[in-house]
């Protein structure tokens, strides 16, 4: 046995630290190994003296042989239970020694690792080392080799340092456990989710962790204990009316004419991109001459420094948009292909920075028709810049545009009317 310099606990032979404190024993072992014996001194021959009596030495009267037997029969002192035992060892006493100080290398018994480490050789000699020397701690695992002895007395292999435990433990002194974690129960009764919560689960934002919710509940569902609160009842209240409301929408006998009006508010607030649409041709109908410096072709070319412009004579308004006569001739424009219009922009007059706008006419109200007889008023503002209109024509061939009403000239003008650019554009 050897014992605990810390707490003077006696432990094996083979022990390299206490079984209570943890201390490293190593050093004690050593300590333990008989030293070599101090060298016999010697002593110098010197003259005889006379006996003297102890009495006369010490200066001190004999006891006499009546007290000495009186003292024999006086009881003992009773011993203390909670005195501290007496201390044998450890670093209590300090020896000095003539001869130097040595270690002897002892050997080491061989332990078998559970973590797959080679054994020491048998006839290898292992010395004392420090606990903060030795490498890393292996990993726990939770099942020992099947041919792994345990080192002490128990029932269990501690699976970190290898000792054995005795039966009903669950942890070893190391500190490491011995329960193994229960396996998830299966249970054989689970309810089985319908196929929309399925595809839902499986497409949903939180698909990972409804799976790891059902792995922790033995694939059953889980079910909550408390109710939701009315916000959510009231969204999701709101959502079922909603796709409620749009189904009906789309499936009733009056879903074309929703459907149209659906996709104009839509229209109007999603941003788009359009494109211009190619003309063929453009002229008037009836022809006439066009002024000089004023060609009909110059209301289509991209150009808005230069504009058309006609005679304008003021007509009666009398009658609906398209079947009233205007002031002027009217203007047509062909297109290459039968396109869908989405967009008209006009620029009325001549430009801004051109003095001969004040001159002359400007458009007031145009009515706008298609080949397919459909007409639209326009009402222009008296500005140069472009103003746009939508149409949302489909496979129009042709369009003819008649001036209706316009913004009078300053003093009298040149009894023109002119229009800088006509534009259409289509959605891409």
């Amino acid at each position: 046995m050897i014992e605990c310099p810390r707490c003077h606990r006696e432990n094996a032979d083979d022990a390299l630290h206490c079984a209570t404190c943890r201390a490293y024993l190593g050093w004690a072992r050593s300590r333990r190994e008989p030293a070599t014996p101090p060298p016999t001194p010697t002593v110098s021959p010197v003259s005889p003296v006379s006996p003297v009596s102890p009495a006369e030495a010490t200066g001190r009267s004999e006891p006499s042989v009546a007290g000495a037997a009186a003292d024999r029969s006086a009881p003992a002192p009773e011993p203390n239970p909670w005195a501290p035992p007496p201390r044998t060892g450890g670093f209590g006493t300090v020896r000095r020694s003539a001869e130097p100080f040595t270690v002897r290398r002892v050997s080491q018994p061989t332990r078998t690792s559970p973590w797959g480490r080679q054994p020491a050789p048998s006839g290898a000699d292992v010395g004392a080392v420090l606990p903060q020397e030795t490498g890393p701690a292996a990993p726990s695992t939770w099942a020992a080799p099947s041919d792994f002895a345990p080192s002490g007395s128990g029932g269990t292999v501690c699976p970190r340092c290898g000792h054995g435990v005795p039966d009903g433990r669950r942890f070893c002194r190391c500190g490491a456990s011995l329960v193994p974690p229960a396996p998830p129960a299966q249970d054989e009764q689970a309810e089985r989710r319908p196929w929309y919560r399925r595809i839902r689960d499986a497409f949903g934002t939180d698909r990972s962790f409804k799976q790891a919710m059902l792995q922790a509940n033995g694939g059953a569902r889980w079910v909550y204990d408390a109710a939701v609160s009315a916000r959510a009842q009231f969204v999701r209240l709101t959502f079922v009316l909603a796709a409620v409301g749009i189904g009906v929408s789309q499936f009733g006998p009056w879903s074309p004419d929703l459907r149209t009006k659906a996709k104009q508010q839509a229209d109007r607030v999603l941003p788009h991109r359009y494109g211009e649409v190619a003309v063929e041709s453009v002229g008037t109908e009836p022809k006439t001459a066009d002024p000089p410096g004023f060609e009909v072709r110059f209301a289509t070319d991209g150009n808005t420094s230069r504009a058309w412009g006609t005679p304008w004579q003021p007509a009666p308004a009398a009658g609906p948009p398209c079947q009233r006569p205007g002031g002027a001739p009217a203007l047509v424009i062909a297109f290459r292909k039968p396109s869908d219009l989405d967009q008209v922009v006009i620029r009325a007059g001549l430009p801004a920075d051109n003095d001969r706008r004040t001159s002359q006419a400007r458009p007031r109200i145009i009515d706008l028709r298609l080949a397919d007889g459909s007409c639209r008023q326009l009402d222009l503002t008296d500005t140069a810049g472009p103003q746009t209109f939508d149409l949302k024509a489909r496979g129009a061939t042709f369009v003819q545009l008649l001036i209706v009403d316009v913004y009078p000239p300053a003093d009298q003008g040149d009894g023109l009317v002119s229009l800088a650019e006509v534009t259409f554009k289509a959605r891409t």
